[in-house]
């Protein structure tokens, strides 16, 4: 269940991610995106994007305490 309601739009930590795209880390091995939780009540919340020409709609949930 998501809980939260995002108060703005998605915004990057400290312009970490160029075009507000995912970026690879090799020593990870995955895809970072530095989110900003600046004005974010405590709550779940669900990130949806899409990747390259891939038509499915991803999701990510997230717990902000």
């Amino acid at each position: 269940e998501v809980s939260g309601t995002p108060t703005g739009l998605l915004d990057d930590s400290g312009a970490a991610n160029p075009d507000y795209d995912f970026r690879y880390d090799s020593s990870l091995g995955g895809y970072i995106f530095n989110l900003s939780l600046k004005g974010y009540s405590p709550g779940i919340y669900a990130i949806h994007f899409t990747v390259a020409a891939d038509p499915i709609d991803h999701v990510l949930q997230f717990q902000v305490k």
